[in-house]
């Protein structure tokens, strides 16, 4: 049940509003998908966002220089995490969902945006007594800058309507990303991983002129997915869509021929970008 608030005074982050955007929209992914099945009707989610100024001993906790931050807090009055789950919570891979559901890259995602951009998130929590993640963000002293107009990303990238295979097991970015492209005039083809992208393929081969892949997903990643379309279509332009910053993981996916590699957090003219010189320069190759 969001209650929205309104903030009483303008908070601007340092070096990435889209990235806090992402994480912001990362962390209540666990809370609400474990919500489905185990929270009981009427739990709440809280969502908070504030100005916190660190000093030296919170600041030596949480491996922060003292200063300005933008905190934001999301809690959540759920079934609650036990000692173990919580230690582990910001593991790559970690997840308590069952096989095929989840990959446990959600959390560790938002802790490595925050990392490169010189915040940190924690959580606290207890079996029973829900959850609550707070994210501190380095705060800017300026004030908000005037909103630049936007450029121009063409709506239509091809002459008739482009047919995107789209791969993505996280559900809320699945659909984000999905409504951007079809806004764009894209026909979008859904799977939730590889394997059910891989299927998809076999049956609409001939219709596809783009695949688009999360890199980790379950059943199947993003990358073995990429190896069996490309044989069902040798041609096929590949963009990969990862927040797993892993240096081995980026080589393999540059490795690929032809592949582009789109970084998350990334926003609607990034994505359309992609997409577009992606298909361009397939068109170019076989023209």
């Amino acid at each position: 049940n969001p209650r929205p608030v309104p903030c009483p005074r303008s908070l601007v982050v340092k070096n990435g509003s889209n990235a806090f955007f992402s994480v912001s929209a990362l962390i209540p992914m666990p809370s609400s998908q474990i919500w489905s099945w185990t929270y009981p009707p009427g739990g709440t989610i809280r969502v908070s966002v504030s100005r916190e100024t660190i000093h030296p001993p919170r600041g030596e906790a949480l491996q922060l220089p003292p200063g300005g931050y933008v905190q934001l807090q999301i809690c959540d009055d759920g079934i609650g995490m036990s000692a173990d789950t919580l230690k582990k919570a910001f593991d790559p891979f970690f997840t308590t969902k069952d096989l095929g559901h989840g990959t446990g890259l959600g959390l560790s995602t938002v802790y490595g945006i925050l990392a490169q951009h010189r915040g940190t998130i924690y959580a606290e929590s207890a079996l029973g007594a829900g959850a609550t993640f707070t994210a501190l963000w380095p705060r800017s002293a300026q004030a908000p800058p005037p909103t630049p107009p936007q450029p121009i990303v063409a709506q239509r990238v091809v002459t008739e309507a482009a047919v995107i295979l789209l791969a993505e097991d996280e559900p809320l970015v699945r659909r984000i990303t999905r409504d951007i492209l079809q806004r764009a005039g894209y026909v979008i083809l859904e799977a939730a991983d590889g394997l059910e992208a891989v299927n998809i393929a076999h049956q609409k081969a001939d219709e596809i002129d783009l695949a688009l892949l999360d890199v980790v997903m379950p059943r199947m990643t993003g990358l073995s997915a990429s190896q069996k379309l490309r044989d069902i279509r040798p041609d096929l332009p590949i963009v990969f869509i990862s927040g797993y910053a892993d240096q081995d993981i980026r080589d393999d996916i540059l490795a690929v021929e032809g592949a582009a590699l789109l970084s998350k957090p990334f926003d609607r003219n990034q994505l359309l970008q992609f997409v577009h010189n992606a298909i361009q320069s397939a068109k170019g190759s076989t023209g």
